[in-house]
């Protein structure tokens, strides 16, 4: 349980045998491309006309994705409407949000490139289609507004066209909002400028009038100023000069509307045709992404006229199936492999048991682990579950959550990142069994007797219990950070740092215990070791520090350390907190429920069941969210804050990074 140990390969080779050894270390799964140093004989360029060429099909191949799996929805809509026959949904390739990618041989993912040209015009059939979409929507679109904007004339009795000025009279049209002034001054302008007004009443859905139709014609030599008094009124001139009716118009949209959406159907029914070629379209996209990433790995190749240089990383264990895999596919090459240094920068890759690996989730999310540091996974899985179960408190809810996430892990072998974060909750249900029995927290049923105590009714008790996890969480952390000192030649650091401070909560721990609860044992024992820690940590700050007041200050300057680790096992209170809260809410549900039963007599048991189902679900979904947040941060803050550097890369084989499918590793 460990960081797995990295080989770093370099292979010289043909420039016609370029190609057959890249496949080789895709086939195996195990090999992360590097850049390689340029010498005095070789360069590196970047053939920027293949990757654009790469670039765009792999762009039309995810655009008619998209679209296919849009038009997949807009189907399944329509048959469960009964619009489209249930034959249409034949050939969609089951996703969701637990399907795990598709494991294929290299050969048959290969062979999609021999489909290639059938493919892109299945491409060009669906980006024309989807072209014609795109143009039904925005008509449609540009058809909703006119409609709503001529069915407010929809009472007015003549063409648009005919208003329309003459030699010496002005006609206008237009809407004015409902206003108490309007009759006034409609009035008014008569009086002003002559205008002969008519107003015509405009009602919405529920009958009421928002609005009104003004149609006004005035002799132009009277009608300066009318247009500014007109504004003033709110008035909009109408827009239309269609030679119909309002009536003539709408109906005529109408008609148009329905002939489109009838072709927007049809065009369901044609892009259906396509579903059949969703997965080998997917396995194209992948054949792309592919392609592009091997020709920005060849940008960071040597090269000369007719060799080139590459180098890789290998996990050790993997090291001899690579070399022979590669030097069975030519003799023409030159193979050196050693171990991965510090100034290779090599990527990470961990190791880890079924218990520990998917807590990799946990410190990979915060950042993964350098390469050259302890792995703290084993720290983190052991400690992620006790305080889990604390958190979340109850054996009941425990058991619904590790049956039904490692029921998901069963049944849809979901990817690697949904599958660990999947055992984490189930594990962490599991701790919550255990937990839930010694606190007698059964979906928060009072009556239930507890194994160890009820933090309910002693939470004295489950406040200590949580400080010494707390403590003893932090101990190991100190333990890493002690490691890593050591680890890098500083002994020195680790005895002032580290050790001391483990003498001093031993001497601390020890005086409590003698006064608390063994008299026997002189407190004199415990005080004396504790002043030996003080004095270790108050030596090591002075040693380390320089001139006499910096000495000074650095024999004090440590103690300040007391406040930060009371702060540090402070946080771990948290766990107290939320253990007490998921069940106070849960026993509050069970309370209501209690009440509807005493008090409603038949309807009382249903009302109640209800509530409960609601109650205890939405405690469980709470439970679960803080749980799962809250015991990441006493890792990432009060544990990796002791030792922790992170910042590692994790090691990413070639061929790994596909959307769609894997590829099995074949040598």
């Amino acid at each position: 349980m460990a960081v797995v140990k990295m080989k770093k390969f370099r292979i010289i080779g043909l420039s016609s045998e370029k190609n057959t050894i890249i496949d080789k270390l895709l086939r195996s799964g195990a090999a992360e491309l590097t850049p390689t140093e340029e010498t005095e004989l070789t360069v590196r360029a970047l053939e920027t006309g293949d990757l654009d060429r790469a670039a765009s099909v792999y762009s039309r191949v995810v655009v008619a994705l998209d679209f296919l799996k849009e038009r997949q929805k807009a189907c399944r809509l329509l048959v469960k409407k009964g619009t489209l026959p249930e034959e249409t949904l034949q050939g969609i390739e089951k996703s969701g949000f637990l399907q795990s990618r598709t494991s294929i041989a290299a050969e048959d993912f290969e062979k999609v490139s021999l489909q290639e040209e059938e493919l892109l015009s299945v491409c060009g059939e669906l980006e024309k289609l989807s072209a014609e979409k795109t143009e039904i929507k925005t008509r449609l679109s540009a058809l909703q507004a006119l409609k709503e904007g001529v069915w407010s004339y929809r009472d007015f009795t003549l063409k648009f066209s005919q208003v329309r000025p003459t030699k010496h009279v002005r006609f206008l049209l237009g809407t004015c909002k409902n206003t108490s002034s309007l009759q006034r001054d409609t009035q008014e302008l008569f009086k002003k400028y002559g205008a002969d007004a008519q107003l015509l009443p405009v009602k919405d859905v529920k009958g009421k009038t928002r609005e009104y139709i003004l149609f006004l014609a005035a002799e132009k030599e009277r009608a300066q100023g009318l247009d500014a008094d007109l504004a003033l009124m709110g008035f909009v001139p109408c827009p239309y000069d269609f030679d119909c009716t309002a009536k003539e118009k709408l109906k005529e949209v109408r008609a148009e509307i329905k002939s489109l959406r009838e072709r927007e159907q049809a065009l369901e029914t044609d892009a259906s045709e396509f579903f059949s070629y969703e997965k080998s379209l997917r396995l194209l996209s992948d054949n792309y992404r592919l392609k592009m990433e091997l020709i920005r790995a060849d940008a960071d190749f040597a090269k000369t006229a007719k060799t080139f240089i590459l180098e890789c990383f290998v996990p050790a264990p993997d090291a001899a199936r690579v070399e022979k895999a590669v030097c069975a596919a030519t003799e023409n090459i030159v193979l050196d492999i050693k171990d991965a240094e510090e100034k290779d920068c090599p990527p990470t890759l961990l190791k880890n048991n079924s218990f520990v690996g998917p807590y990799e989730n946990i410190t990979n999310t915060f950042s993964p682990p350098s390469y050259f540091e302890a792995d703290p996974n084993p720290a983190v899985a052991i400690f992620y579950v006790i305080f889990f179960g604390i958190m979340f408190g109850d054996a009941g809810y425990g058991l619904i959550l590790a049956v039904a996430c490692f029921l998901a892990v069963r049944l849809f072998k979901p990817e690697k990142g949904m599958r660990n974060l999947l055992l984490i909750f189930g594990m962490g249900g599991i701790s919550s069994i255990v937990w839930g029995i010694l606190f007698g927290g059964i979906f928060s049923i009072d009556s239930v007797q507890p194994v160890w105590f009820a933090p309910l009714y002693d939470p004295i008790t489950m406040l200590g219990l949580c400080f010494a996890l707390g403590l003893a969480h932090i101990f190991v952390g100190m333990g890493y950070q002690a490691y890593d000192f050591i680890k890098n030649g500083r002994i020195a650091d680790a005895i002032y740092d580290v050790f001391s401070w483990y003498v001093i909560f031993l001497g601390g721990g020890l005086a409590a215990l003698s006064l608390l609860l063994v008299p026997a044992l002189p407190v004199y024992v415990g005080l004396a070791i504790l002043a030996a820690g003080v004095l270790v940590l108050m030596f090591g700050g002075a040693v380390r520090a320089k001139g006499v007041f910096g000495r000074i200050i650095g024999t004090v300057s440590p103690l300040y350390g007391i406040v930060n680790y009371f702060s540090d096992v402070m946080s771990y209170s948290r766990l107290f907190g939320l253990a007490l809260a998921s069940g106070v809410i849960g026993l509050v549900f069970n309370t209501l429920a209690g009440v509807f039963i005493n008090l409603i007599p038949v309807a009382g048991y249903i009302l109640a069941a209800l509530l409960l189902l609601v109650g205890h679900g939405l405690n469980l979904a709470i439970g679960l969210l803080g749980a799962y947040v809250h015991d990441s941060r006493l890792q990432y803050i009060e544990f990796f804050g002791r030792f922790y550097h992170g910042g590692g890369r994790l090691f990413v084989p070639l061929g790994s990074n596909l959307k769609y499918v894997t590829i099995k590793q074949e040598v």
